[in-house]
C-alpha cells in the first residue's frame, strides 16, 4: 500500500512540475488601450474604411414600403436593415419592400464590408429629410 501512495505522490509532484506554478504577483494593471474616436460625420471610419451611407443616395418610398439601397463605390458591401425590435441587421438586396409599415425613426440603415466593419447607420426618417422640398420662409 505505501507502495502505492509513493508512485501516486511521484506522479503528482511530476504532473505539478511540469505544469508550473507563476507564484510571482502582479500589481500592474494591463497597459490601457487608446479609447475609440468616431470619425467626423461623413467621413470613413479609419479603423473599418466604412463611411456613413449617404442619405440622398438613398431612397424611401412610404407608401410602398419599399427602400433602394445604391452601390457602394469601391467595395463589395451588403446592405442590411434594423428595425426597432432588433439588435442585428438582417441583409437586403438593394431594393427591398418591407412587408408591413414600419417605425421611420427606429428603422435603420447600414452596410458590412468584408473585412468585418460596419459604417455607421441612418434611419428611413434621415432618408425621408434629405429628400423633402427645402422649407419656405
Amino acid at each position: 500500500m505505501s507502495r502505492t501512495r509513493t508512485l501516486l505522490a511521484l506522479l503528482l509532484t511530476t504532473v505539478v512540475g511540469s505544469v508550473g506554478c507563476d507564484s510571482t504577483p502582479t500589481d500592474r494593471p494591463p497597459p490601457a488601450r487608446p479609447a475609440a474616436v468616431a470619425p467626423p460625420r461623413g467621413h470613413p471610419d479609419v479603423r473599418t474604411g466604412t463611411p456613413k451611407p449617404d442619405p440622398k443616395r438613398l431612397s424611401y418610398d412610404p407608401t410602398t414600403f419599399t427602400l433602394t439601397v445604391y452601390e457602394v463605390p469601391g467595395v463589395p458591401a451588403q446592405w442590411m436593415v434594423r428595425t426597432g425590435g432588433q439588435r442585428a441587421g438582417v441583409p437586403i438586396p438593394r431594393t427591398h419592400r418591407f412587408a408591413a409599415p414600419v417605425k421611420a425613426e427606429s428603422t435603420s440603415v447600414f452596410y458590412a464590408v468584408p473585412n468585418g466593419g460596419t459604417s455607421d447607420p441612418v434611419t428611413l426618417r434621415d432618408i425621408l429629410e434629405a429628400h423633402a422640398p427645402p422649407a419656405v420662409h
